[in-house]
């Protein structure tokens, strides 16, 4: 059995299986364009073949799984990362977004369906030479804006922080997330951020 670890997901996977995810919209038709302004230029866009060697640099630093529900899975190579690329640009039950800054790749932003067609996860992780300088509350701030903006179907959007990543937690806020205190737990903060109310609020 032929498996990897898709960076989506957040779990390792068999490369050969029948995804059944069933869905009652879409997926999202992104666009992606470059953001200036108060948000510099970030721009959302899949990842590319071309990304592997990145991709694998990003994947193999411990720093960044230290808040991710799975243990830090050792580095990854390149080719490895070549074949994450196309999990994650094939699967419909997701929608995954390297993050670009002024032309580099510092993170990665995913959209996940959930078990209804209006509510979706948001999720994301940084390089962590860019930890630190803003960019997390900006860019999950715009894509968040653009989730609302192109897609009417999804009223809902949740997000898991780890409960020692306040950091995460302040990323959420700034989008307009607040914190579920009924359903959070010990370990993870569940977040929430309704459809409606960003659009009451002129989001």
């Amino acid at each position: 059995m032929s498996v990897a670890f898709d960076p989506v997901q957040i779990r390792w996977v068999q490369q050969d299986i029948y995804d059944d995810f069933q869905f009652d919209q879409a997926p999202l038709s992104w666009t992606g364009g470059a953001v200036s302004g108060k948000y510099a230029r970030y721009v959302f866009r899949r990842w590319r073949p071309e990304d592997a060697p990145t991709l694998a640099r990003l994947l193999s630093l411990r720093s960044i799984w230290r808040f991710m529900p799975e243990p830090y899975p050792g580095p990854v190579d390149p080719n490895a990362a070549l074949e994450l690329i196309a999990l994650s640009n094939e699967s419909r039950h997701h929608f995954v977004r390297a993050i670009e800054w002024n032309g580099r790749v510092i993170g990665q932003v995913r959209l996940a369906y959930g078990d209804r067609p209006d509510r979706a996860e948001v999720s994301y992780w940084f390089d962590d030479s860019v930890w630190g300088q803003g960019h997390g509350g900006k860019a999950v701030s715009r894509f968040v804006s653009e989730v609302i903006e192109i897609n009417p179907g999804i009223n809902d959007l949740i997000a898991r922080v780890h409960i020692e990543n306040p950091a995460s937690a302040r990323v959420l806020e700034k989008a307009g997330f607040t914190e579920d205190i009924g359903v959070s737990g010990t370990k993870w903060r569940i977040f929430r951020r309704s459809m409606h109310q960003a659009q009451a609020l002129g989001a």
